[in-house]
C-alpha cells in the first residue's frame, strides 16, 4: 500500500463573502475616483427669481422758476413767513425796520419737539460732506421752530409776495438758469455756494431779501455718458427715485448735448416743495423693472437646430404627438415613410411674414440630408438648414433638455428671463455657471452650488456626477 504520509492532500475552497464584498466596493471606489479625476469639476448656480436692481445713479441739478426780492432800503430784516413755506399773493412775507427785534424762545409744544427731533434725524440719515451747506439748512429750520416766524413783530416796510410761492430765505446764482446757459461748470457739486439769510440781520438797500419759487413745475439734469444716452434716447419717460427720501416720481425726458456733452432734462410737476431747498440731488432712474428669473450671464451658449417648414408638420403616434414624415428605404430599394416625434423648441417668423414658417428642430431627431414628405401633397423637403439658439446647461438630476425662454432685460453679468415658458427654465434649476467650459454631455462634477436666498449668498459642497444637455436661457 502506498504510504498515506506520501499522499497529496486537497484542500477546500471555501467561499468568503467578506473578500467578495471587499473587492466590490474597492472597485466601485476605484471606478468613482477614476470618474471623478477625469470629469470637469464646475461651479453650479441655482436659478432665482430676481431683477437687476443696479439702476444707473447720478448727481442732478435741480432747475426751477425762482424770483429774487431784494431790499428797497437798509434795516433789520424780520421774517414773517417760515422758510420752505407757501404764500399767497400780496401775503406779507418779510419787513425791513430800523431796529433790531428782540426776540426769545418760545415754549415748546410737544409737535415742536418731534418735529425738531425729525429733522435732526432726517439730516443725520442724509448726511453728506460734501455739502455741509446742509447744516446751515438745519440751523434756520430749529431757530424758526425756537423763536417763531416773528408775524407777531412785524414793523416798519412790509414786503408781500408778488405771485403765489415757496418762501426761502437763500440764494445761490442758480436762479435764472435754465437748459439754454448752462454750462459744465455748472455741475460741479464740490464747488457750490449758499447763502443763507439769517432774521434780524443788516441788510442795505439792493440785499437779497428772499427768492420765490413761482411754479410748481421744476426739472433736474444730469450729464450722460454714450451708453446711456443710448440707453433713453428712445424713452418718453422715466421713473425717478430720489435718495435724499426715497421718493419717486415720472419724469419727462428731454435730450440735449452742449459743447460734445450729452444732458438729459427730466421735467416734473408735482414734488417740488420736497426738494425746494436742494439745488443738487442724488437720484436713480428707474430702467431696470423686469421681474423673472435670474441668471448669470457666463452660463449662456450656443447650439444649432434644424430649421424645418411648419407645414411639413403632423401628427401621429400613440398620443398625437408633433413630428414629420420622414422618406426611408430599405435594402431592396423600396421607399416609405416612417413617423419621426420631433422635439420642437421654437417657432420662427420671417420678416414680413405674419404667421411662424420654421420649428427649431433637435439635430438629434435628424441628420443633415434627410428627406421629409408633406402628408398632403407629397412634396418633399431636405433638411439642412440649421439656426442657432442661446441657452444653458442645466444639471437637474444630472441631466437637463434645452428648454425656451424669454430674455427680458441684462447687464454687463445677469440677465432677466421670464418664467413659465414653455421649455423655459424653472425657479431652483441648476444650471452651469460657466458655460463654455462644458459640452453637451460631458460628465460634470459639481464644485459648488451657489444659492441666493433674498440678499443672503449661500454657498454648499456638493459632488455629484452627472450628464450635461442644453437647456435654453
Amino acid at each position: 500500500m502506498p504510504n498515506a504520509s506520501g499522499k497529496r492532500r486537497r484542500r477546500r475552497f471555501h467561499f468568503n463573502i467578506g473578500v467578495v464584498i471587499f473587492g466590490a466596493i474597492l472597485l466601485y471606489l476605484v471606478i468613482t475616483l477614476v470618474i471623478y479625476l477625469t470629469t470637469n469639476r464646475q461651479e453650479i448656480y441655482q436659478v432665482t427669481t430676481g431683477t437687476l436692481s443696479q439702476n444707473a445713479t447720478y448727481s442732478a441739478l435741480i432747475l426751477r422758476e425762482e424770483q429774487i426780492v431784494s431790499a428797497e432800503q437798509s434795516g433789520y430784516v424780520n421774517f414773517i413767513v417760515a422758510d420752505g413755506m407757501k404764500a399767497s399773493a400780496d401775503e406779507a412775507v418779510c419787513s425791513v425796520s430800523d431796529t433790531q427785534s428782540e426776540k426769545s424762545p418760545r415754549s415748546l409744544t410737544d409737535e415742536d419737539l418731534s418735529d425738531i427731533q425729525s429733522q435732526a434725524s432726517n439730516y443725520t440719515g442724509n448726511y453728506d460732506r460734501s455739502q455741509f451747506d446742509s447744516v446751515n439748512d438745519l440751523k434756520a429750520s430749529i431757530n424758526a421752530i425756537l423763536f417763531g416766524n416773528g408775524a407777531a413783530d412785524a414793523s416798519g416796510s412790509v414786503y408781500k409776495a408778488p405771485q403765489a410761492g415757496l418762501v426761502l430765505y437763500s440764494s445761490d446764482g442758480y436762479e435764472g438758469k435754465t437748459v439754454d446757459n448752462l454750462a459744465a461748470s455748472d455741475f460741479n457739486s464740490k464747488s457750490y455756494r449758499k447763502t443763507k439769510y439769517e432774521s434780524d440781520a443788516k441788510v442795505e438797500s439792493g440785499d437779497t431779501l428772499y427768492k420765490l419759487i413761482t411754479s410748481t413745475n421744476w426739472s433736474v439734469v444730469i450729464p450722460l455718458t454714450d451708453s446711456q444716452y443710448e440707453q433713453l434716447k428712445d424713452r418718453k419717460q422715466v421713473r425717478v427715485r430720489f435718495a435724499k427720501d426715497g421718493q419717486s416720481e415720472t419724469g419727462t425726458i428731454n435730450l440735449f448735448d452742449r459743447d460734445g456733452q450729452h444732458y438729459c432734462q427730466l421735467s416734473f410737476s408735482t414734488g417740488v416743495a420736497r426738494y425746494c431747498g436742494e439745488r443738487f440731488v442724488n437720484i436713480e432712474l428707474v430702467t431696470n423693472t423686469a421681474t423673472g428669473l435670474k441668471i448669470p450671464k457666463s452660463a449662456v451658449v450656443e447650439k444649432d437646430f434644424y430649421l424645418i417648414p411648419k407645414s411639413y408638420a403632423t401628427t401621429g403616434g400613440e398620443n398625437g404627438e408633433t413630428g414629420f414624415l420622414k422618406e426611408v428605404t430599405d435594402d431592396n430599394g423600396k421607399t416609405t415613410t416612417s413617423f419621426i416625434n420631433a422635439t420642437i423648441y421654437e417657432e420662427t417668423t420671417p420678416e414680413n411674414e405674419t404667421d411662424p414658417v420654421y420649428y427649431y428642430v433637435d439635430k438629434s431627431d435628424f441628420s443633415a440630408g434627410d428627406v421629409i414628405v408633406h402628408e398632403d401633397s407629397n412634396e418633399r423637403y431636405t433638411i439642412g438648414d440649421t439656426a442657432a439658439l442661446q441657452g444653458v446647461y442645466c444639471t437637474n438630476k444630472g441631466y437637463a433638455d434645452f428648454r425656451k425662454i424669454e430674455v427680458l432685460e441684462e447687464n454687463d453679468e445677469y440677465c432677466i428671463v421670464a418664467a413659465g415658458t414653455s421649455y423655459g427654465l424653472s425657479q431652483y434649476d441648476f444650471i452651469v455657471r460657466n458655460g463654455k467650459d462644458v459640452r453637451e454631455s460631458d460628465l460634470i462634477r459639481q464644485k459648488k452650488i451657489i444659492h441666493h436666498s433674498g440678499r443672503k449668498l449661500i454657498v454648499c459642497q456638493n459632488y455629484l456626477i452627472g450628464c450635461i444637455r442644453f437647456r435654453r436661457a
